[in-house]
């Protein structure tokens, strides 16, 4: 495994974590659980040594960095409007994220796989899988 294949492995390891222990403080374990799978399954492509995989993992870190963008504007209106924040929550949404740029950068720089349109296919399956994980955990709390 390449050095910058590594450190792919310890980002998508790191956002997982991050989310996981997230889902802790907040109270929405199961959801942040479903949430991480995308992620969990790309870090075993990449630990299997598939050519793809690094394809896979930048729409799973692209997504992530949306969401914590998104978090952290919402937890910042939220701070305006009843005059606090959850500080640990935060910390941690913020830590995703440099995970997710982190990993972004690195896997950017791999270019392993079946070719442009074998990488394309994994980037666009892998962002739908995001997605429905997305949509899932939503749906199970309705």
């Amino acid at each position: 495994m390449t050095t910058k294949l590594r450190i792919v492995s310890v980002c998508l390891l790191g956002v997982a974590a991050t989310l996981i222990a997230l889902g802790v403080v907040s109270g929405t374990l199961a959801r942040s659980v479903i949430q991480v799978v995308p992620a969990l399954l790309a870090l075993a492509a990449v630990f299997t040594g598939y050519r793809w995989s690094s394809s896979a993992t930048i729409p799973i870190f692209t997504f992530w960095i949306i969401m914590v963008v998104n978090s952290v504007v919402l937890v910042r209106m939220q701070k305006l409007t009843v005059g606090s924040s959850p500080a640990l929550e935060m910390a941690l949404a913020i830590l995703a994220g440099v995970f997710s740029i982190c990993g972004l950068i690195a896997s950017i720089g791999v270019v392993t796989g079946p070719g442009r349109i074998g990488r394309l296919l994994a980037a666009v399956l892998w962002f739908m899988l995001q997605i429905a994980a997305l949509f899932a955990s939503i749906r199970m709390h309705r």
